[in-house]
């Protein structure tokens, strides 16, 4: 949808050139190196914490889509991107944790009277980035993923309701194929 983008930075004692693409359709942010790839916190002199800048929100508001072709598909992608967005979070978040590293991250509020995705209005654009300026002048910014502790909390508290998550090791090992 929108043009490359050629990179200049500094590598391997020179100049390098890359040419990139919009990947918001495949990947919904990008860390490199990966919170899996990283030094535990402190090995090395590392830092111990990731920041992830998310330009979009973590979610929408439910709302009605016209009864047409374009807006249901268009709600779709949104509803898809958005969830893979999460998704994203959630797992840089768990290896970020395997690591002993915080993460933090800074998302378009769900609150924010942003009037569309696509939507790239300099007065529009202007505001939003006011609006996330203020936030940061105020120390509002970074929203920090809930350390282990709090998440071992929760997740006790999900298993000792009997609550199950379709997507573990047991449930999905119904439906794989056995070796014989």
């Amino acid at each position: 949808m929108f043009p490359p983008v050629v990179i200049r930075f500094r590598a391997e004692g020179g100049v390098r050139e890359e040419t990139h693409v919009d990947g918001g359709v495949t990947v919904p942010f990008f860390i490199t190196p990966t919170p899996e790839d990283l030094p535990a916190a402190g090995v090395g002199g590392q830092p111990a914490l990731v920041r992830v800048v998310i330009d979009g929100r973590l979610r929408d508001f439910p709302h009605a889509a016209n009864a047409n072709t374009l807006s249901i598909f268009s709600r779709s992608v949104s509803a898809g991107l958005s969830r893979m967005t999460r998704t994203g979070l959630e797992s840089a978040v768990a290896a970020s944790r395997q690591r002993g590293i915080s993460l933090e991250y800074a998302a378009i509020p769900a609150s924010y009277p942003l009037p569309g995705a696509f939507n790239f209005n300099p007065n529009e654009q202007r505001a939003l980035f006011q609006y996330a300026s203020s936030w940061a002048e105020s120390g509002r910014l970074w929203s920090r993923a809930a350390p282990v502790a709090e998440q071992r909390t929760a997740d006790q508290r999900v298993a000792s309701a009997g609550v199950t998550c379709p997507a573990d090791d047991r449930f999905i090992g119904r439906f794989a194929a056995l070796e014989r």
